[in-house]
């Protein structure tokens, strides 16, 4: 068929035309100069025959010109149903040639601008994301500029050393939202990690404390838990023991998580103060 797709639809046509004319034209020609006598089932086989050429030139011409067509329909219907706009591979180069070349530079146009709004769209999540950050890190400093401004506001109406180290623990605890925490007083020269005061302790645990009174103790500070404290001197905040640096390899822990007893599964916290 892509022979015929070489000529233009209106060339096709002429030519089935004259195809299914010639023949018996040129037939009628012939007896008429050759005045042979023909009978009557000789002109019912010619007849047969030119009618035949006909059929099959009309086939021919019809099949090149729907075949086509139909795979542009196709092409149109995926589109609408799968919103695929798949390119048309067609070798011809006649009018529906045309058609379909013009379909695929719509389709083309559409991809590109499908692939730019999907640019567009990422690129707006990342913002989007971004924005979401930084709104979160700014809610976050808020909420410790106001924790510190409280604590500064309360710490300017005494001077008592003990009753300052309750305020921090009481508005530390308050914003960090843990259970148990305590501050502890260390002293370098003498590696000594002395208990300042807690929150969230079992009562019974307090009442052989007198007040301002809590327990002091030797320690290395390269071992165990208040070892990392007093070697770092940073805060130690677990809430997930297996990700925790401290709690993997100083303690040497198999486990993969610490469970505490009345800790409920909340925060567990030790801030720490340097004497």
């Amino acid at each position: 068929m892509n022979l015929f797709r070489n000529f233009s639809i209106k060339t096709r046509l002429l030519v089935a035309f004259l195809l299914s004319v010639a023949f018996p034209i040129t037939v009628y020609t012939y007896i008429v100069l050759s005045k042979v006598e023909v009978g009557l089932h000789t002109i019912i086989f010619l007849g047969i025959v030119s009618i035949l050429i006909a059929i099959m030139s009309a086939i021919l011409v019809s099949t090149s010109v729907i075949a086509p067509i139909f795979l542009i329909i196709n092409a149109l219907q995926t589109f609408q149903t799968k919103k695929s706009a798949a390119v048309l591979r067609d070798n011809g180069d006649d009018e529906i040639a045309e058609v379909s070349a013009e379909l695929n530079r719509i389709f083309a146009d559409w991809n590109r601008e499908i692939v730019s709004l999907g640019k567009k769209q990422f690129l707006q999540e990342k913002e989007c994301e971004k924005s979401q950050y930084q709104i979160s890190l700014a809610e976050q400093q808020l909420i410790q500029t106001r924790s510190l401004l409280t604590a500064a506001r309360l710490l300017n109406t005494t001077f008592d050393f003990q009753t300052n180290l309750k305020t921090i623990l009481d508005e530390a605890v308050r914003s960090l939202n843990v259970q148990w925490a305590s501050i502890l007083l260390i002293n370098r020269e003498k590696n000594e990690m002395t208990v300042a005061c807690v929150r969230g302790m079992e009562q019974s645990l307090l009442d052989t404390l007198e007040e301002d009174d809590y327990p002091s103790v030797r320690l290395k500070p390269h071992e165990g838990l208040a070892g990392f404290v007093i070697k770092e001197g940073l805060p130690l905040i677990a809430n997930k023991a297996a990700k925790t640096l401290a709690l993997n390899i100083l303690t040497n822990l198999k486990t993969k998580t610490i469970k505490l007893p009345g800790s409920c599964a909340h925060q567990l916290a030790i801030l720490k103060a340097t004497c």
